[in-house]
């Protein structure tokens, strides 16, 4: 299993997603094999990555690797997300190095499903045996507290902030921070340790 990290803050524009795609090519030039889940519905780290949604011919996304099965019982397969890591856009020779999980709009309505059994750890029984390829896993977080980011705890290692040298950003960092330090183990996830 690759070292995997959630990347937040409780605010938009506090460049998680640049943080995100940008850690993973200074890994991927260093020679390590890396993933990127982008997790939030804006998918900016997808279009950053080179990838492009098309509506006539629709890829699987994020929106897919955690949605329940549509016959009873409804839970999410261990590695349902295998057939949904696909190569980036980009055209660099350290490119193949990284792998992407894109996300778009659709992945919203998985948030919606938060009172569901066992909803909080889809993400991390998604990614079970498919990333073990990978020496690392960046997860881009959407800008808030829910359930998306929730599960994206709930699969993770460690959490990174990103954050601006402004007081509404490191207010925001400072509650993700918090509330990774408080929510470990209603996440299932004990281990969870905040990185800075």
């Amino acid at each position: 299993m690759a070292t995997r990290v959630a990347i937040g803050n409780n605010k938009g524009g506090a460049k998680k997603s640049t943080l995100a795609v940008r850690l993973a090519e200074a890994l991927a030039k260093s020679g390590k094999r890396v993933g990127v889940v982008d997790f939030d519905p804006q998918g900016n780290a997808s279009r950053r990555l080179g990838w492009k949604d098309d509506p006539e011919a629709p890829q699987l996304t994020a929106a897919e690797a955690v949605e329940y099965s549509s016959t009873p019982p409804k839970v999410v397969y261990d590695g349902q997300a295998a057939e949904v890591w696909q190569p980036i856009g980009w055209t660099t020779p350290y490119a193949e190095r990284i792998r992407l999980i894109p996300a778009r709009y659709t992945l919203e309505d998985r948030a919606t499903e938060a009172g569901m059994k066992g909803a909080w750890r889809r993400l991390a029984k998604a990614l079970k045996g498919t990333d073990d390829a990978l020496d690392y896993v960046l997860i881009d977080c959407p800008p808030s507290l829910g359930h998306l980011t929730q599960m994206a705890l709930g699969a993770a290692h460690f959490a990174l902030a990103s954050t601006e040298p402004e007081y509404d950003s490191i207010e925001a960092a400072v509650r993700y921070r918090d509330f990774v330090a408080a929510s470990g183990d209603d996440l299932g996830n004990s281990e969870l340790s905040f990185l800075g």
